[in-house]
């Protein structure tokens, strides 16, 4: 071989290299999109229940406890986390207001966009309740007495199952998305939200 050739050869190789490098990505990639119908599916890591489809609060009006009213189109921009329970409030029930109040604090800076909603279905103990929540901040407390209410009820059912003492999910557009159970852990709730 000529030196010349030798040269060419030498020169040629981090060519190829690079090359090689630079262009697998592109080439991964396209033969992952050529054959995404035949590849696996990877599971969701969501911890909730994905209400589907999703059920717009449509634009109903609330009577709240204290004697205001709240429509649902005032959610819209927020994430909201919702709960229906008794006036009576067990010890379940208190446990999820608290994992409600936690929830919101975990986010941080973006705590400001959450807003929560509980909505009482009876107002039988309505002062025993206002006591037992007075240190977990604010919180809107609706009355499902009137026909809306009822309303707001049957969106929050999901497969037949009480929605008392269960956190939901209301997306910025009001609607209900997302459904946990009872027993939620809020760290599952927390990652959701993140």
């Amino acid at each position: 071989m000529t030196d010349q050739e030798l040269k060419t050869k030498r020169n040629l190789k981090p060519f190829w290299i690079l090359l090689a490098i630079s262009g697998l990505p592109y080439l991964l990639s396209w033969i992952w999109y050529a054959n995404m119908d035949t590849l696996p599916e990877v599971a969701a890591n969501n911890r909730g229940e994905l209400i589907e489809p999703v059920r717009p609060l449509g634009n109903l009006t609330l009577a709240t406890v204290g004697g205001d009213l709240l429509e649902t189109n005032t959610l819209k921009g927020n994430w909201t986390l919702m709960m229906a329970g008794s006036s009576d409030c067990d010890q379940t029930c208190m446990k999820n207001v608290y994992f409600m109040r936690q929830i919101r604090r975990l986010m941080g800076e973006e705590r400001e966009k959450i807003k929560r909603v509980f909505v009482m279905t009876d107002n039988s103990r309505l002062d025993s309740f206002k006591e037992k929540i007075s240190e977990y901040g604010n919180m809107e407390i609706v009355s499902t007495d009137a026909e809306q209410g009822t309303t707001l009820i049957e969106q929050m059912t999901i497969n037949n199952n009480n929605p008392e003492n269960r956190i939901f999910i209301v997306d910025p557009l009001a609607n209900l998305m997302r459904a946990y159970p009872q027993d939620a852990d809020p760290e599952d709730i927390a990652k959701d939200f993140r």
